[in-house]
């Protein structure tokens, strides 16, 4: 109705022309066209256009977010300013979320988050619900890295470490607490007070581990030195060394010795999601002095070729890198070791489990009416995953429970 008093008095003020009504609505504009009225016809659908436009644009609209924040990091104590911004009818209000647990415990107008001194807790997945009378939607996910520097998470003694001659050691380093990961540097020198720290390169006798331990093969007399790392976090500029290894090497009365091939680092099951940079798997083995070992790698019994480009074989075949996760790199992968021109040799397995993220192909309605008392089912289909997925219902942000 008012859309139509509009109109009466738009063509009362604009049409300086006479019609001759045949029917009214409530008395009200409804008259017959003839040739001399069509030319105005053109200019008052115009109008009718630019009013339906005006209507339109208070007309109800679900939230729809435009601008979200992307990952970040921060030093420890510093600030983080998250934003969300929606538009619809009615203005939406806002909700964050971390980890899907709810940081604020109502709606509100505030289209931002705010973390005033970064605490390691608060690193991890945001986003933001945005809601209003028609539907409510939930921004992408935003990660948030915190960036610290504890050094060791135990205070070590120096150690004082024997082994027989021609065998391995594994020196391990206690347990870093560090975000991003440290670099660390293993050195050696002749006496604890020495200065003549010299930095060790992996090579065939020394290997460092992922998790920066330091393995010394085929040891001998001259591996009788203190060892020590230096670890550093260049973000937060934090710096630690770890405490003195002091080896000693035991002669064996009997210098001839039967090869003994035997593993001291063998692959471990890894877990990865589809679209991971890079996965590794270690294979260390020792076999005395002046026994040369070759180590082959394979991917559910057949051998891996790295000239594709998305395996990387590290130097001496001790490293097993897969990039770029797959669906297909799911399987079970092995290294062979031997002693050269011999048949002696041993193996060891691990298993890489590759899961998919899921994606919700559901369309829900925006809106659904139903007669009250009455039985509603709502359904939520993925796409299929290597891996089992659980879902969750929520109802205006709160998870629902059975």
């Amino acid at each position: 109705m008012a859309l139509v008093n509009q109109l009466d008095e738009i063509i009362g003020h604009s049409m300086n022309h006479k019609f001759i009504p045949f029917k009214s609505i409530n008395g009200r504009f409804c008259h017959q066209l003839n040739v001399h009225t069509f030319p105005m016809l053109i200019k008052l659908l115009c109008i009718v256009y630019t009013l339906f436009v005006s209507i339109c644009s208070e007309q109800l609209q679900a939230p729809i977010i435009l601008r979200e924040s992307s990952d970040g990091e921060v030093p420890l104590g510093s600030r983080k300013v998250f934003t969300c911004n929606a538009i619809g009818y009615p203005p939406p209000t806002y909700m964050w979320l971390r980890e899907w647990q709810n940081l604020t415990s109502n709606f509100s107008s505030f289209s931002y988050f705010e973390i005033t001194s970064a605490k390691k807790q608060d690193q991890g997945s945001y986003r933001c619900l945005a809601k209003n009378d028609v539907g409510i939607v939930a921004s992408k996910t935003t990660h948030l890295t915190i960036w610290y520097f504890d050094g060791f998470t135990s205070n070590q003694r120096d150690q004082f470490v024997s082994i027989s001659e021609s065998d391995a050691v594994v020196l391990q380093l206690p347990t870093i607490s560090s975000s991003p990961e440290p670099t660390v540097q293993w050195f050696m020198k002749s006496s604890s007070l020495s200065r003549d720290n010299k930095p060790i390169i992996m090579n065939e006798k020394y290997f460092i581990t992922s998790t920066y331990n330091l393995v010394i093969l085929n040891t001998d007399y001259q591996d009788e030195k203190i060892y020590f790392a230096i670890i550093e976090n260049i973000f937060v500029g934090g710096t630690k060394q770890s405490p003195d290894f002091r080896l000693e090497i035991n002669r064996r009365k009997n210098s001839y010795r039967t090869s003994s091939l035997e593993f001291i680092i063998k692959p471990t099951d890894q877990l990865a999601t589809i679209g991971n940079h890079i996965k590794s798997f270690e294979c260390i083995a020792n076999a005395g002095s002046g026994n040369p070992i070759e180590t082959i790698w394979q991917k559910d019994a057949v051998l891996i070729d790295s000239t594709s480009g998305r395996f990387h074989i590290g130097p001496y075949n001790r490293t097993l890198e897969v990039r770029g996760i797959i669906a297909d790199d799911q399987g079970t992968y092995s290294c062979h070791v031997r002693i050269r021109n011999t048949d002696s040799y041993i193996n060891a397995s691990a298993k890489l489990t590759v899961r998919g993220v899921p994606i919700i192909t559901t369309n829900f309605p925006l809106i659904q009416n139903v007669d009250l008392q009455d039985k509603i089912i709502f359904s939520c289909n993925g796409t299929q995953t290597l891996t089992n997925y659980n879902v969750t219902w929520y109802k205006d942000a709160v998870r629902l429970i059975n």
